[in-house]
């Protein structure tokens, strides 16, 4: 559970169904809960859960306790964010290679309904509540931008390369800060692993953080051999770590 990994467990979680305000995030749920995501660890004590076999995704905060741990230490996870925008690009949950210039992050594509029906844990909804309560819509893609709200965006060869030419500066600035030692190293690197991005750029897709900021990182995604297995590309040293 450290990682928020699938495991099942019992405990006491304050859910609500992610599509409800929060004057309707009032219902309390005792019982079996499974499949702890990434999204929910975002500020520490919110977790996205599946219950009760339901595909529908909730929120949860107020966790008792799992097998005799606090709710921090139930939640705990790494989380890794763009030095310049602070947005969340990813977490310790999927499968990461690390490379000299990369961290190469595994995903999955996933399929899910959004919404939620009261009927599923027997909640009293008012006339006037029942539809909105029921609709739902369903989408689908790459787990790792769904969980973290990327936002994709395109590039020509000639868009990337002036895109990357600042970005890979700003990098440079914040390492002669923060680890001066590291720049030389990096910028090196930096220049072949761009190099190479750019000979297979067809095969790319362009993923911002949730803000959309042009100046940060732009995460690559690409799919293995068996062209189904999505994997993304984020540059090591444009990341900084937060545990939660």
């Amino acid at each position: 559970m450290g990682n928020c990994e699938e495991e099942a467990f019992r405990a006491q979680y304050h859910f609500w169904p992610l599509s409800l305000n929060s004057s309707k995030r009032s219902t309390w749920l005792s019982g079996p809960v499974s499949a702890v995501t990434s999204a929910g660890c975002k500020y520490g004590v919110e977790a996205h859960a599946r219950s009760f076999s339901s595909p529908e995704l909730f929120g949860a905060v107020g966790l008792v306790s799992v097998s005799g741990r606090s709710t921090t230490e139930a939640a705990k996870m790494i989380i890794y964010k763009c030095v310049i925008t602070g947005d969340e690009m990813f977490s310790d949950i999927y499968k990461i290679k690390e490379t000299d210039i990369f961290y190469e992050v595994e995903g999955k594509t996933v399929t899910r309904t959004e919404g939620f029906d009261d009927a599923l844990i027997g909640a009293n909804a008012s006339a006037e509540e029942v539809t909105e309560s029921n609709e739902s819509s369903t989408v689908s893609g790459v787990d790792i931008v769904l969980n973290h709200s990327l936002q994709e965006t395109g590039f020509d060869k000639k868009q990337y390369l002036a895109y990357i030419k600042d970005y890979l500066k700003a990098i440079k600035t914040k390492l002669q800060e923060t680890n001066p030692e590291r720049v030389e190293k990096f910028m090196a690197e930096a220049q072949v692993a761009v190099k190479g991005v750019v000979g297979n750029i067809k095969n790319y897709q362009f993923y911002t953080g949730e803000s959309m900021n042009p100046e940060g990182m732009v995460g690559l995604l690409d799919y293995r051999e068996d062209g189904v297995t999505p994997y993304m590309l984020f540059f090591k040293d444009g990341l900084e770590i937060e545990k939660c």
